[in-house]
């Protein structure tokens, strides 16, 4: 885990500090493919104008508290919403659509679709506890389908349907949050 960390001065918000997060790899039912090291990507929502950003992301602590920020590849910072912040998987769809934290994802098969989450799981079909990516499959379907994210991702129907902040109506049987 990597932290650089910088002071800056801001008009009205005064001294903050400033970190940018880049968090390490954690398994998730990885293969030789996956053990090359993953972008840092994080992406969210503008407070502004409600767009998606990518980029690195930035925390700061100020008198008004914590404020997030996404500092895209040209170095441009913009205030996101911290509910919406996705951390990249690594991972892309069957249209090279890139998977964060909060899509919605579909198996392809039955039109089964769960949350992509990262954290502690268990599988179904594997003993014992992971950590790291995995999807939160929604309905009945929760304590039946393997979990690991890396598993899906290589299956050539796995595909980004939406997210939970824009279409959540997609998961009519939600996973508990």
């Amino acid at each position: 885990m990597a932290f650089i960390i910088g002071v800056f001065l801001g008009g009205f918000i005064g001294v903050a500090f400033m970190a940018i997060l880049q968090i390490g790899k954690l398994g998730d039912g990885e293969d030789q493919e996956d053990k090359k090291m993953r972008e840092r990507l994080f992406h969210g929502k503008k407070t502004v104008a409600g767009e998606w950003v990518e980029g690195s992301l930035l925390i700061t602590n100020s008198t008004m508290g914590k404020l997030f920020w996404i500092v895209d590849e040209f170095g441009v910072e913009f205030g996101v919403r911290a509910r919406t912040i996705g951390q990249y998987t690594g991972k892309t769809d069957k249209n090279g659509k890139k998977v964060f934290t909060d899509c919605i994802v579909t198996n392809g098969f039955d039109s089964i679709s769960g949350i992509v989450r990262f954290g502690e799981y268990s599988n179904p079909v594997a003993d014992g506890y992971h950590i790291g990516f995995y999807i939160e499959w929604g309905g009945k379907y929760h304590d039946i389908l393997r979990k690991d994210l890396g598993y899906w991702a290589r299956k050539e129907n796995f595909e980004i349907i939406g997210n939970i902040h824009d279409n959540p109506e997609l998961m009519e049987d939600k996973p508990d949050e």
